[in-house]
């Protein structure tokens, strides 16, 4: 028949489009990845469009991988659900089988597959005896499950794919997936990983308007670096309707193009309104085969008079209305529970009815739905998928239900899911499960139809049932890794509680809310989280019961960037938890408060063998679990805004952790011995920090498991490391561990980890190139963005700085000192702002020094010096040094110059070049005394440019050339560069041109080879003025 035919019509274009999309990435590998969009009217043909693609990958025994999204299937379970087909599918060929299991086997960790196999059972049959999946429980919080899921999926999906093996994955109907789903396929096709991978995703253009999320997703993805094929699909024409008929039909063209031309005129060319007018011709002996005449023939007098409906739904709807009221009341009552359904639904639904003594017989008994379903299947509307029905077209569903008005589809799903809730707990002849297993399987459905139409519940215990039936649905799909869902359950059972319920239903309100504000959280729903759990912290009973909401407010907050209500929030709870802290809202904690903090917990510290606390037994103490872990979370809020705060909150960690009345240990200690670490490393007791570090390390790694593993090796890389190792190292060291954060799912500290690497680092340590430290910067500014870290401010700096030493875009300003728009990003009221000037001031210092900018350095670096952190507070050591060496440089050039109007002469001019000598000194001691691999380079250009600002010739020109030397032994490119740029200064002044020219083609190379093409530039420029 016409309507059944899986050939396309008048699709040259989008087929030729669509082939080109597949032989770029999977025949030839010209692209590794690649995106076609299809989009068009519904019932354009969008779908069937892709089937073009079976046969050729077939053909590389490629796989289809096809995720269907509906109206009322919106959420990650339906891709989870094709890829578990997918894993079904693989069974049927050993060979692939053997193939794929390798690949995801040598990608996968135990913990990620213990996650995925929750949701695809049927990846066991591939990954069976390649990976030892763990039978201990994961010892992750919500977020980090879920983090750990995306991870985990993202993972599997790019293991795949090969060119042996390509995969075609077809988004269909993505106008209806949900926010957090668009957000998995983006990731998805981001991923760098993926190869041999044709995305496709379908969407009706005329439902995907202004606002709708998948138009922020589809800008996304035409942005990034992987090709995008729009196609966009409209309806057929005449001559095209002629085609199908005629091959269709058989036969000739010119006998079938009256009959396609009335066709056309009343369809307009829409496939699926084609396709369901001719069959409903059919079914009116419009169109026949005559036996007689040996061929198919038509009334075309009456097709040409019939007024039919102007589109597809309302001709279904017109053949709806042809059926008896008991189909049609089958009909009504399936579209209503979605556009996917099963017969053992639709009988619960019949003996609830009955039982409830409503309208009797309202779809009759098993057998007659059964009849009727198949009536239905049999004339196409329904189609039969695996174990369930489907209405075979959304348009077909959409017309289905209309058959109920707008106005009554409230209580509709009202009674629908009050009487399965009744049918499961009534014996029924067409159900083979008990009551219970009915009531399982059905949870979904009958909450899902309650909540529809809860407005019209009035009887309160009502209310509080379907509140249970709500926390009940949602803690199943927690199951399933869904917390978007499980949050919409939760949040759906929260509006039915009023205040007086906390009274009389308190576990339920409390189980309820605190469920909520954890799913909420876990999903990136922050200020839902916070909302949730404030209701908890409200009507909580006594302080154990809000604990966790507490905790999960306090993340939500730190998520936003609220790091004021953050903090406020940690000490007010930490004050009912027994610890008091200074709160000191406007000025900073005291030094003589520290100090007297530092030597209570130094006392405690000399009574004890410090190495023996490591072995001390795991606390099962819920307050002194919580008391850590909201100490840890001040830290956390107080890095960046009150360092004093939060070298109080490291002290009190390690006074609770070394009191005489404990003897167990949390996992947040190993956080609280790495920060002691940093802060004995602030204050120059290096060889006890590096004790400390090693305690820190051996609780993280080896009896927590990982737990801060990720957030010791940041600690310990910003303080001890520096001084113990290459700078190089304690980069990779970050980078190694925001890998593994982001296998475990801690993606926070995985950014965390990533920002220091890349701004920290990245720019000083001279690891690659400014090429190298631009991309990892703007994809660490991009992922702190996006999800909302508060740590943004780490990379956007340096980018600019980068951006300005390169010169390479729009965003380099016309004077490289000036950090475009980086001020301007933040309101001076805002926590991090402080922060922030002070990162910015450095920054233009840095270039300032760099472009020869005296003015820029004499304005600069009086701030620089003048804000420097109080010796016995955290803080980054990596950051420190680097002021130090570069304060100490410019130290040297006001000396030299002065401001332009005193030559530096001045008094003033001394005290810079004590600030000089004393940042000379501290590089030598540390070059000396720890990591002359970090720190020698730097002490022997201060050193040379101290001769030079004295008069010493000899001196500076010694140590020029060994400052130059030693950065090329020890792989710092940028004090190499710089100290042959300061060498030929140094010439230039006692009219060494020859020197000069020479030293400066050095510096010259040597800033090529890093990137810095402004600088290149700059130089050049210093030499033809000399030449």
């Amino acid at each position: 028949p016409i309507w059944e035919t899986n050939t396309i019509y008048g699709r040259q274009e989008q087929t030729n489009k669509l082939m080109g999309a597949f032989r770029s990435v999977v025949v030839t590998g010209e692209d590794s990845r690649g995106l076609a969009l299809i989009s068009g009217k519904s019932g354009a043909g969008k779908t069937s469009l892709v089937t073009v693609l079976f046969s050729p990958l077939r053909e590389r025994r490629g796989k289809l991988i096809k995720v269907k999204f509906d109206n009322t299937d919106q959420s990650m379970l339906v891709i989870f659900r094709a890829f578990n087909q997918y894993c079904t599918e693989l069974l049927e060929d050993p060979g692939l089988l053997a193939e794929v299991g390798a690949s995801v086997k040598s990608a996968l960790g135990s913990k990620e597959a213990k996650l995925l196999l929750n949701l695809m059972p049927a990846l066991y049959s591939i990954i069976v005896g390649g990976i030892g999946v763990t039978a201990s429980p994961l010892n992750l919080s919500n977020m980090e499950r879920h983090n750990l899921l995306l991870h985990a999926f993202r993972t599997f999906v790019s293991s795949i794919s090969a060119p042996s093996h390509p995969t075609v994955i077809f988004f269909d109907d993505l106008q209806w997936a949900d926010t957090e789903t668009l957000g998995l396929i983006s990731a998805l096709f981001s991923d760098n990983a993926m190869r041999s991978c044709l995305f496709v995703g379908c969407y009706r253009s005329d439902e995907v308007v202004n606002g709708h999320p998948l138009l922020d997703v589809l800008g996304q993805l035409v942005l990034s670096d992987a090709p995008v094929w729009q196609i966009f699909v409209e309806n057929i024409g005449n001559d095209d309707i002629n085609e199908l008929l005629s091959d269709s039909l058989l036969l000739l063209p010119r006998l079938t193009a009256p009959f396609a031309n009335e066709i056309y005129k009343k369809t307009q060319g829409s496939p699926l309104f084609v396709k369901q007018l001719v069959r409903s011709l059919c079914n009116e002996q419009l169109l026949f085969y005559s036996p007689s005449a040996g061929r198919w023939q038509w009334d075309i007098a009456a097709i040409r008079s019939l007024d039919i409906p102007d589109d597809a739904v309302g001709l279904v709807l017109e053949r709806m209305s042809q059926y008896g009221l008991d189909v049609q009341r089958v009909l009504q009552i399936a579209a209503l529970m979605g556009s996917r359904f099963n017969a053992t639904s639709l009988a619960l639904f019949e003996a609830g009815i009955n039982s409830s003594g409503g309208d009797e017989n309202v779809c009759g008994d098993g057998s007659a739905i059964l009849a009727q379903i198949d009536l239905v299947v049999d004339d196409g509307l329904v189609c039969i998928d695996k174990a369930e029905l489907r209405f075979a077209h959304d348009s077909i569903w959409e017309a289905a239900l209309s058959l109920t008005p707008v106005t009554e589809r409230e209580r509709m799903h009202l009674l629908i899911g009050r009487s399965l809730l009744l049918g499961c707990s009534c014996p029924h002849p067409s159900v083979s499960f008990r009551p219970d297993e009915s009531m399982e399987i059905q949870l979904q459905l009958i909450v899902d139809q309650m909540n529809k139409g809860s407005a019209l519940i009035e009887n309160h215990d009502e209310k509080m049932r379907l509140a249970e039936l709500n926390l009940q649905a949602g803690k199943t799909v927690l199951a399933t890794e869904n917390f978007l869902l499980a949050s919409i359950y939760f949040l759906s059972g929260t509006v039915l509680i009023s205040n007086d319920d906390w009274s009389g239903n308190y576990n339920l309100c409390l189980d309820l809310f605190t469920s909520a504000a954890e799913a909420q959280l876990a999903h990136g729903q922050n200020e839902g989280a916070v909302l949730s759990a404030n209701a908890v912290v409200l009507h909580g009973r006594c302080l154990e019961d809000t604990l966790a909401s507490s905790f999960v407010a306090l993340t939500g907050l730190y998520n936003m960037g609220k790091l004021q209500e953050a903090l406020e929030l940690s000490m007010g709870v930490l004050g009912g938890l027994g610890i008091n802290l200074p709160s000191h809202e406007t000025s900073q904690v005291s030094q003589n408060e520290i100090q007297s903090e530092l030597q209570k917990t130094e006392a405690m510290l000399s009574s004890i063998c410090v190495e023996d606390v490591a072995s001390r037994p795991i606390s099962t103490d819920t307050r002194k679990i919580f008391t850590m872990l909201f100490l840890l979370s001040l830290c956390k809020s107080a890095y960046v805004s009150r360092p004093d705060l939060m070298t109080m909150a490291i002290l009190r960690m390690m006074q609770l952790i070394l009191a005489p009345s404990e003897h167990t240990l949390t996992s947040e200690s190993s956080f609280a011995f790495a920060s002691y670490s940093g802060l004995l490393c602030t204050i120059g007791m290096r060889d006890r920090s590096t004790k400390f570090a090693t305690i820190a390390q051996t609780l993280a790694t080896t009896k927590f498991q990982g737990k801060y593993s990720g957030e010791v090796i940041v600690l310990l890389s910003v303080s001890i490391r520096p001084y113990r190792q290459p700078l190089q190292a304690c980069c990779f060291d970050l980078e190694t561990a925001s890998i593994r954060c982001t296998r475990i799912g801690d993606l926070n500290t995985a950014f965390l980890c990533r920002a220091f690497a890349a701004a920290v680092m990245q720019l000083f340590a001279s690891v690659g190139t400014l090429h190298d430290a631009k991309t990892k910067l703007e994809l660490c500014l991009k992922e702190l963005t996006a999800h909302g870290h508060p740590m943004f401010i780490l990379p956007m700096v340096q980018l600019q700085g980068c951006l300005n030493l390169m010169r390479s875009n729009s965003d380099a300003a016309a004077d490289p000192t000036i950090l475009q728009g980086v001020m301007s990003s933040l309101p001076p009221s805002h926590a991090f702002f402080g922060r922030l000037k002070r990162k910015v001031e450095f920054m233009r210092l840095f270039l300032g020094y760099l472009f020869r900018r005296n003015d820029v350095v004499f304005s600069m670096a009086p701030n620089v010096k003048e804000n420097r952190i109080p010796r016995a507070t955290f803080y980054p050591q990596a950051e420190l040094l680097l002021e130090t060496f570069y304060c100490g440089l410019a130290a040297y050039s006001i000396v030299r110059h002065g401001d332009g109007s005193d030559g530096g002469r001045s008094s003033s001019g001394e005290n810079w070049r004590a600030i000089g000598d004393d940042a000379t000194t501290q590089m030598k001691a540390l070059s000396e005394n720890d990591s002359k691999w970090n720190f020698e380079q730097k002490f022997l250009l201060l050193q040379a440019e101290r001769a030079f600002t004295n008069g010493n010739v000899e001196e500076a020109a010694s140590g020029y050339d060994r400052a130059i030397e030693s950065a090329k032994e020890h792989r710092f490119i940028i004090d190499q560069a710089l100290s042959c740029e300061r060498a030929a200064l140094f010439y230039l002044e006692y009219g060494d041109i020859g020197r000069t020219c020479k030293y400066l083609e050095k510096s010259r190379d040597l800033y090529q080879a890093w990137g810095a093409h402004r600088k290149v530039e700059d130089v050049c420029s210093l030499l033809a003025t000399i030449q």
